[in-house]
């Protein structure tokens, strides 16, 4: 009987933490742009109104005095002269949380100053254009349970899909069925901190959207792959910006390096070069771990010839260092395939990683220490 409860509780206790099997993004809730402004997040707002709440007073405590100031008078102003409708988003958050609005533009302006995001785009054997994404934020757990997928709809017909957070206007992780999807990665452009907000406050008073509103005007108004490199090539932008955009078959796949006045550099995939990997760093820069081990991973470990989606996510983007303690999601979109699979790597308490049979043997004898 003893042997037995020790193998029970092994069973129970050792391999869990060996063989991680991270949640997958499940819950779906319809966007339907043809609802008013103020009311069309009513049901996702009821279903995670504490979640949101508490990260927005979070939020709030961390806006830099520099824009406290701004944020409570000048934000609203120009916002809403320049785009009432999401302002009017913004309202119904206001009314439906019960809030104060500088909490709620505090939360949804914090992807312009602090995300650490790995990008991946891949042609497959066939010749098949893949995404992969891990959006890397503060408080992943909290964040892991304000997500969802929202499908976004005009007419009754889909416009996009995006792995979304409750209570913001603006998306990152998106994708158009059939067409194009899209991923944007934090740049840090070298400026002051304070220089870089200055500037991003001047942009936004001037009717230029944030980055992450830009990405959801993008998703709405470009059919193509094509029109999407062209659109947000052009544009000027709040924040530095990595655009990542992948289309659908050959080498529909480029990183466009965004300062904010211009695009710096377009980086697309060719015939020689099948894959991309991009994080906060500029490629002619000395590069970080992350990247370093993403580029290793694709290149060395699963290969041209190898290449599968599904061994993106578990040799590359679920990796240590590109996993990390901040990564609230984990995607692999393929707009021709129709597929769009997240899961949450840091939900709860996450399992330990594991690189080999040594430290998975080391997790065991922890393991059974506490057993004996």
């Amino acid at each position: 009987n003893s042997i037995r409860m020790k193998i029970l509780l092994f069973i129970g206790l050792c391999l869990p933490m060996i063989f991680a099997d991270y949640p997958s993004l499940d819950a779906t809730y319809t966007i339907n742009l043809d609802e008013p402004p103020m009311t069309r997040w009513n049901e996702v707002l009821t279903k995670y109104k504490s979640g949101v709440i508490s990260l927005a007073k979070q939020a709030s405590k961390q806006v830099p005095k520099t824009m406290q100031d701004w944020l409570k008078t000048n934000f609203s102003v120009s916002f809403n002269k320049y785009w009432p409708e999401y302002w009017d988003e913004l309202r119904g958050f206001e009314i439906q949380l019960g809030i104060p609005m500088y909490d709620i533009l505090a939360y949804n302006l914090m992807y312009e100053f602090a995300a650490d995001c790995t990008g991946i785009l891949a042609r497959n054997p066939e010749g098949i254009i893949v995404q992969g994404r891990n959006f890397d934020f503060f408080d992943p757990s909290d964040y892991a349970n304000i997500a969802f997928m929202a499908v976004f709809t005009k007419g009754g017909v889909e416009q996009f899909r995006c792995a979304h957070y409750a209570g913001m206007i603006g998306v990152n992780t998106c994708e158009k069925k059939g067409k194009w999807s899209l991923g944007l990665n934090g740049r840090f452009s070298g400026l002051p901190m304070d220089k870089g907000r200055e500037l991003t406050m001047k942009a936004i008073d001037s009717g230029v959207p944030f980055v992450k509103l830009m990405a959801r005007l993008a998703m709405l108004n470009n059919d193509t792959y094509e029109d999407a490199v062209k659109g947000l090539g052009n544009q000027q932008i709040a924040n530095p910006t990595y655009w990542i955009i992948a289309g659908l078959t050959g080498n529909q796949g480029c990183v466009l390096t965004m300062a904010r006045e211009i695009m710096l550099d377009i980086y697309c995939l060719t015939e020689e070069r099948w894959y991309i990997a991009q994080t906060n760093s500029d490629r002619w820069d000395k590069q970080g771990e992350r990247e370093n081990l993403a580029n290793k991973q694709m290149k060395e470990v699963i290969t041209e010839a190898g290449f599968t989606w599904e061994k993106m996510i578990d040799e590359c983007l679920l990796k240590y260092p590109v996993k990390n303690p901040g990564t609230v999601i984990t995607a692999a979109m393929c707009p021709s395939k129709d597929l769009f699979h997240v899961v949450i790597p840091n939900y709860g308490v996450p399992a330990p990683e594991v690189q080999d049979i040594f430290q998975a043997w080391q997790i065991v004898k922890l393991c059974m220490s506490q057993i004996e």
